[in-house]
């Protein structure tokens, strides 16, 4: 997702790159506004990251794994984010794709490479670019438009895509978005100082802006990487207005999931050239200890209408209110995060040579935007928990 923030933690695609293969206040939003399943009813949703094959940055491997393993999802698409400018179209990560639909017994969703080049202004609508990078923005305008019922917009990589649609044709996205995730920025004050933004400024603000919709899931708060304290959360600071946690220990949380789920990673962490389906079928073998920051997951889950549950001593769980009935553990709920309305305003000149500088205020009445800060004091903890038990989802295939 973010090649920048790895600094701080120490089958090339034909027919145009497009296949189509199978405190609180009443201002503040625990739940948000995106449709929770009726239980047995999917929620139709449009997933775009900047997935490479070998990883910019595994964390997009890891949010691949956990939008598969959450079974609410219906994966209407999924578009192939290039907008970092050192990564290729054959870059992108289709291996992964594969191994992931094989593990979950999923089929492949239609996918599409997305706009290559930066948005010239926030109402470019990308038409110029050259035509093998239009397949992105057309799958998500058809697939909306073939849609009976409302979609998610997801992001982990640029806006750059979604943008566009919405420039095209913004009446369609009006009538057929539930939510759009922008998994990107700094948090409601200051300079937006992140990989996300800086992939695609324009296309950031343009989906700020617009009057889709938004629920914005800030990756960092003023650069700082390192949880806001438990003072700092109580205080409602600043520093807890992002999605940002650690897995301390990589090794640790890999062998503890299932060996086909370990064998994907392993083939995106060593850049393996093998038959990727081949390769889901070894022993696993050794993967890095290293400490991986995470961006996404908590959106996820909220996006899944999930809600966060406790068992025993620092056992987190995501579970629909329902599953979470049916096995008896509903009054252990823990409220880790929230969502509050924001109006935002920029305070910073247009254009795409400098970051933007945005001021929010909080908890307004009415806006379209609703920015994620978590409020639990173990938000590390619970998120590491969270992951490693989604991850180790069983399925028919496992």
């Amino acid at each position: 997702m973010k090649a920048l923030k790895l600094s701080f933690l120490a089958v090339i695609l034909s027919c145009s790159f497009y296949s189509c293969n199978g405190a609180k206040s009443e201002n503040i939003i625990d739940d948000g506004k995106v449709p929770a399943p009726i239980e047995d009813k999917q929620i139709p949703i449009i997933y775009s990251s900047d997935l490479f094959h070998p990883p910019g940055d595994i964390d997009d491997h890891y949010d691949l794994v956990v939008l598969f393993m959450m079974q609410e999802f219906d994966i209407k698409a999924l578009i192939f984010d290039i907008s970092t400018a050192s990564r290729q179209p054959n870059d992108i990560g289709l291996a992964a794709l594969r191994q992931i639909a094989s593990i979950t017994n999923r089929p492949i969703p239609p996918y599409a490479v997305g706009l290559r080049q930066s948005l010239t202004s926030q109402d470019d609508r990308g038409e110029g670019q050259a035509s093998q990078f239009q397949a992105g923005v057309e799958l998500i305008l058809t697939t909306l438009q073939e849609s009976d019922e409302k979609v998610v917009l997801f992001l982990v990589g640029s806006c750059r895509d979604f943008a566009a649609a919405y420039n095209r044709d913004s009446t369609l996205l009006k009538e057929k978005v539930a939510a759009v995730y922008v998994n990107a920025g700094c948090g409601p004050d200051g300079e937006q100082n992140e990989w996300n933004v800086g992939l695609d400024r324009n296309a950031y603000l343009c989906l700020l802006k617009s009057d889709l919709p938004i629920y914005w899931c800030p990756c960092l708060t003023r650069g700082r990487l390192s949880s806001a304290s438990k003072q700092e959360i109580e205080s409602n600071s600043i520093y807890s207005y992002n999605t940002f946690f650690t897995i301390p220990n990589q090794a640790e949380l890999v062998k503890t999931l299932p060996a086909k789920v370990q064998n994907l990673l392993i083939y995106a962490a060593t850049s393996s050239s093998t038959d990727p389906i081949e390769y889901l079928v070894r022993t696993p073998g050794a993967f890095t200890t290293d400490i991986k920051g995470m961006w996404s997951i908590a959106p996820l889950v909220h996006a899944a209408g999930r809600k966060i549950y406790v068992k025993g001593n620092g056992n987190y769980f995501a579970y629909s209110p329902q599953e979470a009935q049916n096995l008896g553990i509903d009054n252990s709920k823990v409220d880790v995060f929230l969502f509050h309305t924001i109006r935002l305003s920029q305070t910073s000149p247009d254009g795409a040579s400098h970051l933007p500088v945005l001021a929010g205020e909080l908890d307004v009445a009415e806006s379209s935007v609703q920015v994620f800060q978590y409020i639990y004091p173990d938000f590390n903890e619970a998120m590491v928990s969270v992951l490693a038990n989604i991850m180790k989802t069983q399925t028919p295939s496992n």
